[in-house]
């Protein structure tokens, strides 16, 4: 049993099954897929039982000003919603704590336009991952993550990502306020 002081989200990494027992309530038996993220506000204490036969990955990120976020106002226009990119997609899952959750699906050679990051963000890979950016006026630069890997980015600046990989790439963004 351990206990959540703060809100949290967790993205899994590959399918598991996994029972969630929170203390004083009934156990909750959970299907995840890969990439599924999650926020769960604090605070309690639980118990995750593994029932698959393969060991249950996540990142786990801890909301440590929660309830300074929780008060404030949100920066995004909607909280879930779908763009069609060129050979790919960014689906906004949801926005909680003043945070925006995006899952991003790019096939080989696909393009997300110029776009501009005003806060910093966590990029969590769901695939392995090759991307190129682009940053005007400041060249071009190569991002590689195994699953699982993060990167911490601030923001600040505009560029355009590119698949590199001859298959299509996942990976979620966390956006901070």
């Amino acid at each position: 049993m351990h206990w959540h002081r703060h809100d949290y989200i967790f993205v899994t990494l590959g399918a598991t099954e996994v029972v969630n027992a929170v203390k004083d309530k009934p156990p909750v038996t959970l299907k995840l897929q890969d990439g599924d993220t999650y926020f769960l506000p604090a605070t309690f204490a639980h118990i995750a039982r593994n029932l698959a036969n393969q060991p249950f990955r996540n990142v786990t990120i801890e909301i440590l000003q929660d309830e300074k976020l929780r008060n404030a106002p949100s920066p995004w226009k909607e909280d879930r919603g779908l763009e069609v990119l060129e050979a790919g997609t960014q689906q906004i899952l949801w926005v909680k704590d003043g945070i925006r959750a995006s899952l991003f699906e790019l096939k080989p050679g696909g393009i997300i336009p110029l776009h501009h990051h005003a806060g910093p963000h966590l990029a969590i890979a769901l695939t392995e991952i090759k991307l190129r950016s682009q940053v005007p006026g400041k060249g071009v630069s190569e991002v590689h993550f195994a699953p699982g890997e993060s990167l911490w980015l601030e923001g600040g600046y505009s560029h355009t990502l590119t698949n590199l990989t001859p298959h299509p790439v996942k990976w979620i963004t966390l956006e901070f306020p």
